[in-house]
């Protein structure tokens, strides 16, 4: 499918008169945009989240067609497909911004590994033709995993004794001991 089929289908769900004899009609919804590269933007100057980049990362320039789409497809995309919300990837950061037109919002998911981020995150998310709900669910950061696999591993030998001591105990209690001298 081509953008120009894609927009001449969306134009034919969003006003009846615009359809080909051929098309059934569907109740229409804008869009939601799902893509690898987020669209074009000049930095992550402007994102506010709790997986954000780190500020000097935050101020660099991106590079246009390499850490984001080019200027021209973002505006081509927003004019013809319209979405009310693009959610893309690529980046190692977390980033939440306004479309530049259209009442959209965008929504940059960030790389979700420990490799790339100490706090990575994931997105669950649920679309009705009217509304979506989004919600980004933060991972742990990696030290306090490695503190807890630390404290679990420390704590481990102890429950084993504790475990051990309590059923030695209950067959010493549960049985007559007799005292047999050495000789």
């Amino acid at each position: 499918m081509t953008l120009d089929f894609i927009t001449e289908l969306l134009d034919c769900y969003s006003h009846q008169a615009h359809c080909s004899p051929h098309i059934t009609r569907k109740q229409y919804s804008r869009p939601i945009l799902l893509q690898h590269f987020p669209l074009y933007r000049q930095s992550d100057i402007n994102c506010t989240e709790p997986d954000e980049a780190p500020y000097p990362e935050k101020i660099e320039k991106y590079k246009e067609k390499w850490d984001c789409l080019g200027k021209n497809a973002t505006e081509q995309l927003i004019r013809q497909i319209k979405p009310r919300l693009a959610v893309s990837g690529h980046s190692h950061h977390g980033c939440t911004r306004s479309l530049p037109s259209n009442n959209g919002i965008e929504i940059t998911l960030p790389s979700f590994n420990w490799r790339n981020k100490i706090n990575p995150s994931y997105g669950l998310f649920v679309a009705t033709p009217d509304e979506y709900v989004f919600y980004k669910c933060l991972m742990p950061v990696e030290t306090t995993v490695f503190a807890i696999y630390i404290i679990g591993f420390l704590f481990l030998p102890l429950w084993f004794y504790y475990l051990h001591s309590k059923q030695f105990r209950k067959r010493i209690n549960g049985c007559v001991c007799k005292y047999f001298p050495s000789r």
